[in-house]
């Protein structure tokens, strides 16, 4: 494992929206370089990703995890994926309460000892199966976001989820 002090920042990628853009080898350094760039970071030796997206991304995003495990650098690549909603074969509405696939499926990719998942779930308050599903409140992930953000932190809740 890196020393969190080797570890100068973390990037942030949403693959909620927009995952189609990182495509490429080139698509994916660019958005790391813009990201870096804007916060006047050089480029890391130890990359730290912390990737949002949703249960049904893990396996919808293959191509993109895929390009960040590779993401060629200096020191090892480490991502922590941030999942966020409900899980599969949720709330299926109509007169099944569920629908019959309620398994998350973690893509090989993802399965490797630098990489770990944080299921935040959905982004509102408990709720009973009768209640009536609101649009999730994107600020309501932020704090979580920006503390996961922290090097330490990031590096932290991975070396967790290892044991």
């Amino acid at each position: 494992m890196t020393a969190p002090e080797d570890a100068t920042a973390v990037v942030r990628l949403d693959l909620r929206a927009g995952a189609a853009a990182l495509a490429t080898t080139q698509a994916v350094r660019d958005r790391v370089a813009e990201q870096l760039g804007r916060a006047g970071l050089p480029e890391p030796d130890y990359p730290l990703f912390l990737v949002t997206d949703t249960p049904a991304g893990l396996t919808d995003h293959q191509l993109q995890y895929e390009l960040l495990s590779g993401y060629r650098a200096v020191g090892e690549t480490r991502i922590l994926v941030l999942l966020v909603g409900s899980s599969p074969g949720s709330y299926a509405g109509g007169e099944e309460a569920y629908l019959p696939d309620r398994r998350l499926v973690r893509p090989t990719t993802l399965r490797a000892s630098t990489t770990g998942l944080v299921w935040a779930g959905d982004l509102r308050s408990a709720r009973t199966a009768l209640d009536r599903r609101e649009p999730d409140d994107p600020a309501a992930l932020a704090v979580l976001v920006d503390l996961l953000s922290v090097p330490d932190v990031f590096v932290r809740v991975l070396e967790n989820l290892r044991k």
